[in-house]
């Protein structure tokens, strides 16, 4: 739980820069001019997915993946832009910590449907979980096999446990207990000291396992 100020989670549209509330980017990106121009192009089927981390919504960003793509291309994606630290292992299922995961080597047109939900784990250790969902198929007119990053969610406004002021810092011991938020002038009288001081940024895995990835 996140000691945050009480609003409506907001997100960017990297193809047109427009700034939405989350529940209507879905919406936009279905009839973005920006995104559907260029259909002279070959096309290629593709899929909408919508990431969010399963027990933290407010983190969530809207993809664009080739059929073509294998779930390793996606593991990599959501590494780089989300939560590698330490080249921890990591999973797809269709069913939350299941046994039966998807293999990596997979191409993601020959599991994925429209509607389907699957989830994600990164680190077995200090997990991070990720929730997806098939927004839609798509024809794309993406020339291989690349990602396309359609919408991210604005950072999230989080205060600090102390004086209400932004946090630009957490604490890797009180993160649990939602007492670790802490603005550049509190951070240096917490008591855990500055060690176990992170960085706030913009992803599910903030705080956790000496995350700092500012993407």
């Amino acid at each position: 739980m996140i000691n945050r100020i009480k609003e409506m989670s907001q997100g960017k549209c990297c193809i047109c820069q427009g700034i939405f509330p989350d529940d209507q980017m879905t919406k936009h990106l279905e009839i973005c001019p920006d995104r559907h121009r260029g259909t002279e192009v070959p096309r290629q089927r593709a899929f909408h997915l919508l990431v969010e981390g399963r027990y933290q919504p407010e983190y969530w960003m809207h993809l664009e993946i080739p059929a073509n793509a294998t779930f390793k291309k996606l593991d990599q994606f959501l590494r780089n832009i989300w939560v590698e630290c330490c080249g921890h292992l990591s999973a797809f299922s269709i069913q939350p910590a299941s046994p039966d995961e998807i293999r990596m080597n997979a191409r993601v047109g020959d599991i994925l449907e429209t509607g389907m939900k699957f989830y994600y784990e990164y680190d077995f250790g200090s997990t991070t979980e990720l929730a997806l969902k098939v927004i839609s198929e798509e024809q794309s007119d993406a020339k291989d096999k690349s990602i396309r990053l359609l919408a991210r969610n604005e950072p999230p406004q989080i205060k600090c446990s102390v004086c209400d002021k932004s946090a630009t810092q957490v604490c890797t011991q009180c993160i649990d207990e939602n007492t670790g938020w802490l603005c550049d002038h509190c951070a240096p009288g917490h008591e855990c000291g500055e060690d176990m001081l992170s960085p706030v940024v913009n992803s599910p895995r903030v705080g956790v396992c000496g995350y700092t990835h500012r993407t």
